[in-house]
């Protein structure tokens, strides 16, 4: 399992996989968030996000690729996120 994704690795990713990602849209944003449970409150944490949007069967292509890298994904309509 990688420990971090970027624009640039899922870019690379793709491409040794033969996967041609000229039909995605590929954006990356930090979110900041922290566990919150009953009587803890965990310190500040930042994760890296990747949204893919653009064509369904370009998109199925990638998460096969973004699976097998160890990555979780949130699927959606019209775009998927990644995180590590």
């Amino acid at each position: 399992m990688s420990s971090t994704i970027t624009v640039r690795g899922v870019k690379q990713r793709l491409s040794r996989a033969g996967i041609d990602h000229s039909a995605l849209t590929i954006t990356e944003e930090v979110v900041r968030y922290r566990q919150v449970d009953f009587n803890y409150t965990g310190p500040w944490q930042n994760k890296t996000m990747v949204t893919i949007t653009g064509p369904k069967p370009v998109r199925r292509a990638a998460s096969d690729v973004l699976y097998d890298a160890g990555f979780a994904n949130a699927p959606y309509p019209d775009h998927d996120e990644w995180a590590a």
